[in-house]
């Protein structure tokens, strides 16, 4: 699943995020806007900008929750 990243994840590491203990969910990749790029299996220490989309893999029901927020 693709998703662009809630007001609250703006800013904010996919360490201090934490998905895949608080929902089982992954991050495959992030899809940058600006700079125009593909980060592959980013690290913990990626900070998320409002122009990233996040490229997710997990449970169905944990993807729903999550694109609810």
């Amino acid at each position: 699943m693709e998703l662009a990243p809630t007001k609250e994840f703006v800013g904010k590491t996919l360490k201090e995020l934490d998905l895949i203990n608080r929902y089982g969910i992954q991050v495959l990749a992030v899809k940058e806007i600006i700079p125009r790029g593909l980060i592959l299996i980013p690290t913990g220490a990626f900070r998320l900008k409002d122009s990233d989309a996040l490229i997710l893999l997990g449970p169905d029901e944990s993807l729903r929750k999550l694109q609810e927020r």
